[in-house]
């Protein structure tokens, strides 16, 4: 019996799924996660925009033919201009990727303002992106 399925690396998205002329703004898509589901996003047709918080990820979104914002989502001026900025003329796609987590070792060494950043990045800022 022969397998069927074929690994992902080995199939481009654009055979899988047509986005073309999408728009789509990704949070955090300047490394790791974010930067992979942008990559994919434009390999599908779609015009991507990364916002991000390091203004380096200006160049991996040049890399990959997507466009930048510098965005801090947890600013509600820089969520509204960078959304604004990403669906002209409308969205179609928001990946809510943005997030960090403490590097601090033990939870022990976490700041009290460290965490309220967290929670502002990881959770208040998904509601503000959405709505």
């Amino acid at each position: 019996m022969t397998d069927q399925h074929t690994s992902a690396d080995s199939v481009s998205v654009a055979e899988l799924i047509d986005l073309s002329g999408r728009r789509a703004f990704v949070t955090g898509g300047g490394k790791g996660i974010g930067a992979a589901i942008a990559r994919r996003l434009v390999e599908a047709g779609a015009i991507v925009t990364i916002g991000d918080v390091d203004p380096d990820a200006s160049q991996s979104a040049r890399a990959i033919g997507a466009e930048f914002v510098l965005c801090d989502v947890t600013s509600p001026a820089d969520v509204h201009r960078a959304v604004s900025s990403a669906g002209e003329p409308r969205l179609d796609i928001v990946v809510n990727n943005a997030g960090i987590f403490p590097t601090t070792g033990p939870m022990l060494n976490a700041s009290d303002e460290f965490v309220s950043r967290m929670l502002d990045v990881n959770v208040r800022a998904l509601f503000s992106v959405a709505r």
